[in-house]
């Protein structure tokens, strides 16, 4: 069953959803008409705090590669730790 499905059926009262399995999401895809649903494009984080600690974040990350350290939020560490 689809997020839409519950939604249209009443299994599941109501859904907020960010990211889509494939972006920008097709107009006449059935979530895009289903009850109680609020939609964003990928961007529902964004505040002015929000975009202050992100530009921080990845400033520190760059500061933390130069240095020559591994970067607090390294996805892929083992990655990184091959590399340096």
């Amino acid at each position: 069953m689809t997020t839409a499905q519950a939604l249209e059926e009443g299994r599941l009262w109501g859904a907020g959803i960010d990211v889509f399995e494939d972006e920008p999401i097709d107009f006449t895809h059935p979530i895009m008409r289903a009850p109680h649903t609020v939609l964003t494009s990928h961007a529902a984080y964004w505040s002015e705090e929000s975009g202050r600690e992100l530009r921080e974040r990845t400033m520190q990350s760059a500061i933390d590669v130069v240095c020559g350290r591994r970067p607090a939020d390294c996805l892929n560490a083992d990655v990184f730790d091959r590399l340096s």
